[in-house]
């Protein structure tokens, strides 16, 4: 049985991409450049930072790590309360908590921006260890900041689930040797069928359902509905 799931942030737990597109059209706006789509910057919000900010700039790109350093510079000032909450992700981190598992984030997002927006949202009581990968340690899909996470959450890499949004995030757990749960509601770079995981789900609500069915094989064998893993006594 697992004992601890590590979530993704953005497009897992929280919806920034409102926040996101706001500012690179901001920026290109500054630069005379007319506004781009959501549907323009979906397919860079899961590739890091730089290429996410140069890609979707396009033709307003000016250099590389300037752009990078205004894009942050805007993000930091942006307010973002909790209706970025993706709808019952607290329900289903409480949930969790009861039943015992310890609860990690890794994300690429920047150390600050990171706590920021959790503690903006009101996410930030939730989670036993934040490890925030790109800076100290390298980004994802490398595993160093999800080992890292594993280690403060005293569990060992094979006994956890990993849930992301994105191909990087697959990666991460193929490279750390943890199940992986995919969430289709994010930020996928690709085609979301291409995706190989252990469970996928629609909405936060299947989430807990999917780590049941991972985490406990006999269950996982089990034709039984969503929900019914809500009902499940781990003390037993």
């Amino acid at each position: 049985m697992a004992k601890a799931v590590i979530f993704d942030l953005d497009g897992t737990l929280i919806d920034s991409a409102i926040t996101i597109l706001g500012i690179i059209n901001k920026i290109r706006d500054e630069r005379g450049y007319p506004s781009i789509s959501m549907s323009g910057l979906r397919p860079h919000l899961s590739k890091g930072g730089r290429k996410l900010v140069s890609e979707s700039l396009d033709e307003a790109h000016e250099d590389a790590e300037g752009d990078l350093q205004l894009f942050r510079q805007y993000y930091a000032t942006a307010a973002q309360g909790e209706d970025i909450v993706f709808e019952n992700v607290k329900v289903l981190l409480s949930t969790l908590k009861e039943m015992g598992f310890r609860l990690g984030i890794c994300t690429n997002k920047p150390s600050h921006l990171c706590h920021q927006a959790l503690l903006q949202t009101g996410l930030d009581a939730y989670f036993d260890s934040v490890v925030t990968a790109g800076e100290a340690l390298p980004s994802k899909p490398d595993p160093a900041a999800y080992h890292k996470c594993c280690v403060e959450l005293e569990v060992q890499s094979h006994d956890t689930i990993l849930v992301g949004d994105s191909e990087v995030d697959r990666d991460t757990a193929l490279a750390a040797d943890a199940q992986f749960i995919l969430v289709t509601y994010g930020y996928p770079i690709g085609a979301i069928e291409t995706i190989e995981a252990a469970a996928k789900c629609d909405c936060p609500d299947d989430i807990l359902h999917s780590v049941m069915r991972v985490s406990l094989p006999a269950f996982a064998t089990a034709a039984v509905e969503p929900g019914v893993a809500l009902e499940l006594n781990l003390g037993e």
